[in-house]
Parts: C-alpha cells; structure tokens; sequence
C-alpha cells in the first residue's frame, strides 16, 4: 500500500494500523487529520520544497521532466510525479526508483502504465462522461485526483455536485484540486462533503498562508458519522382489537 493511499485511509478510520498478533498501537503514533494537504508545485525548486517541510506540508505533487529529482531533497516526505505528453513507461520506473510514491496520470497516458500494484492516480475534469462513470472502478489504479472547474472566489454547490458525482460511483479515494487555498470556513464543507485529499497550489508567494491552512486543517473536527445524533421518530403500529370470544351456547 502507498503511503499517500495509507494517510487517506487514516484521514476517515481515525486510528493508525493496527500491528498483527498481540501487539499494540505505538502511543506516539502520528495523527492525520481528516483532510490530508497535498501541495501541488509548478516547478521543480529544492528551496521550495524544504520551505514546504518546515511549514508542515508532507505531502507534494511534483511536476514531470526528463531526470527525477534528488531524493535527498525530498527525504522524509510522501511525493507523487505530474507527467505529461513524455510520459513512458521506462520514465515513471525511474520515478519509483528514485522514491516517488505515487504518478498522475492523464485519461490520454498509454494503458501499460496501469498496474494493479498502486501508486497511480488517473485525473478526472468535470466534463467526464457520464457514461463512463461506472466504469472508474475497473481501472487498476489506487484512486483519483479530479481537477475543479475554474477556481472562483467562492465554493459553490455546483462544485461540491461535482464532486459528489464521482464520489457516489466510486469506492476509491478522489483527491479534490480546488486551483486555490480555501477559506477556512469552506474548509468543514469540504469535510463533510467527503474530501480527504484536498491539492493545493505551493508557492513562495502563499507559504504563509499554506502555514495557517495546515493548521487550521489540524483542529478541524472530525465528520460526523452519518445519521448519528439524528432524531429517530417510532410510530406505533395501529392496534389491532382484539376478537371477542362467541358466548357459549345456553344449556338445555
């Protein structure tokens, strides 16, 4: 299993594995809050990423080139590779070699590069076909990352039905690529809409404001499960009458 697709199965169970046989759960165990950070960079920049670390972000999406980058660099943090029209499959094994976790791929991307052994993720538009949404399941990738409409300046519910489209058909985790940092009120509505993954750009220019994103993210509560704390209404069955006995017939 990916450490990515671990920390979002963490992120909805709440609790780290448990070991196997009579062992215990570490007491030092490292909590995920309920929605994991995933920063996303343009371009590749060691500076940046070593910013990234000390502000708490753990999680990155790297862009593709020709050579992967220094794994030094990227030590202790989970990282993922956006690869674009040169992606092949002697590429993205130089990738993994080199500690990439998982892979972007694009609906274009050549189908070889599927693999029942993880660490792909297939990117989705709003303008999927709806015909095909049945079919997401099937492919042999750990989840997916679905890009938002234009980022605009406000959350809608037009964007959370998109989300909800996927999300309704798929039993895999889909990582939400909302184009901006959200506020922190659109942050429980993510939540409870039921992203887990949420990408957002990383830049010199927002690491500050990445800083109080994460932190916001670390208080946040975690979803409710459904349907609990819910009035329950019990209406009693009508009441049958109960038949009366026949009189016994007199005695001659």
């Amino acid at each position: 299993m990916g450490k990515l697709l671990e920390k979002l199965r963490r992120a909805i169970r709440a609790e780290p594995p448990r070991p196997l046989g009579f062992g215990r759960v570490p007491a030092d165990a490292v909590r995920v809050p309920p929605v994991v950070l995933i920063g996303h960079l343009d371009a590749w920049d060691p500076n940046l990423v070593g910013h990234l670390k000390e502000a708490g972000i753990d999680t990155l999406i790297l862009p593709g080139s020709n050579q992967p980058p220094e794994a030094e660099v990227l030590a202790g943090l989970t990282w993922g590779v956006e690869l674009g029209g040169n992606l092949n499959a002697e590429l993205l094994g130089r990738y993994f070699e080199a500690g990439a976790d998982f892979a972007l791929l694009e609906p274009e991307a050549p189908a070889e590069l599927l693999s029942p052994d993880g660490g792909r993720y297939l990117r989705l538009t709003p303008d999927f076909p709806d015909g095909l949404l049945r079919s997401l399941d099937l492919l042999p990738v750990e989840g997916f990352c679905l890009r938002a409409p234009a980022a605009g300046e406000a959350l809608t519910v037009s964007d959370l039905l998109v989300f909800l489209k996927f999300a309704a058909v798929s039993r895999k985790p889909i990582l939400y690529e909302l184009g901006r940092l959200p506020t922190q009120a659109e942050l429980p509505v993510l939540r409870d809409a039921g992203v887990v993954g949420l990408v957002v750009p990383a830049a010199f220019a927002n690491l500050e404001a990445l800083g109080d994103l994460r932190e916001a993210v670390d208080k946040l509560p975690r979803r409710r499960a459904a349907g609990a704390e819910q009035p329950v209404v019990t209406v009693p069955p009508p009441s049958v009458p109960t038949p009366t006995p026949p009189a016994p017939a007199p005695q001659p």
